[in-house]
């Protein structure tokens, strides 16, 4: 199975269409503790903080 994803910091507006996908061990972003996007892991842990109210 292709396991493409979209980088979440390839879009630089709102009418911006040009898609990158994730260049994974390659960007700056990557986190190599948790194997995935730095942005995507933050974004996990506000979530869960905002939604456990810790």
């Amino acid at each position: 199975m292709d396991d493409k994803k979209i980088c979440p910091l390839s879009m630089s507006g709102p009418g911006d269409m040009d898609l990158v996908f994730c260049c994974r061990e390659k960007c700056a972003w990557w986190d190599e503790a948790a194997q995935a996007c730095a942005m995507a892991v933050l974004a996990k842990a506000a979530r869960k903080v905002s939604r456990n109210g810790r």
